[in-house]
């Protein structure tokens, strides 16, 4: 259900209600002002965070019998932490992976997806930026998604990428370091779960 519902959030994001039109395949939106970091946080928190590492995290705990031994709040806490990384890191890689190492031809800037680059990019955005920006977004054309990542490496995105990262592995190890003295045995879980998503290439 939690998923489902950051389904929603996902592909709504990426048009105008307005221009809803049963007769129109897709209408991509053109302001962008759902394009925000709560928004995106939502998104990500409903859609990849709760079933990719809570619930896993969660479920492991409970067969165990082992819940009481730590504190919910920093499990929910590190979970949400791991999961929002996980797709700010499948974000910069749609764009900046080449598809035979991706395994995928990334699709988001054809797809208008609400991602952490759009999102990042249109909080510092000049307005000229932004004008070329909205001008190209959302559409299957190969000089526009050439011209999307060029604007996105003016705006150094994959250095932010790389200081939102170093934040992330900082804040990881501190809660890890932390659940390990309520429990040695599951901070080892995670901290396995930690292994396969740190700096994963695909």
């Amino acid at each position: 259900m939690i998923t489902t519902i950051g389904q929603l959030y996902d592909v709504t994001m990426m048009v105008d209600s307005a221009k809803l039109d049963a007769t129109v395949q897709k209408a991509n939106t053109t302001d962008f002002v759902e394009y925000t970091t709560f928004n995106y946080q939502r998104i990500v928190h409903h859609k990849t965070s709760y079933y990719t590492y809570w619930l896993p995290l969660t479920m492991g705990l409970l067969v165990s019998e082992t819940a009481h031994l730590v504190n919910e709040d920093k499990v929910r806490e590190v979970a949400i932490l791991m999961g929002e990384y996980f797709q700010v890191q499948d974000d910069v890689m749609d764009a900046f992976t080449p598809p035979e190492k991706l395994g995928k031809i990334g699709m988001d800037i054809e797809d208008a997806k609400c991602s952490w680059l759009a999102v990042t990019f249109l909080e510092t955005a000049t307005p000229e930026q932004v004008a070329k920006f909205k001008a190209n977004y959302g559409q299957d054309d190969k000089e526009k998604v050439a011209l999307i990542k060029d604007l996105y490496r003016e705006a150094k995105l994959p250095e932010k990428f790389e200081e939102y990262e170093k934040q992330v592995v900082a804040k990881v190890s501190a809660d890890i370091e932390e659940l390990s003295k309520m429990s040695p045995e599951f901070a080892a879980s995670v901290q396995t779960l930690w292994e396969k998503t740190y700096k994963r290439e695909k």
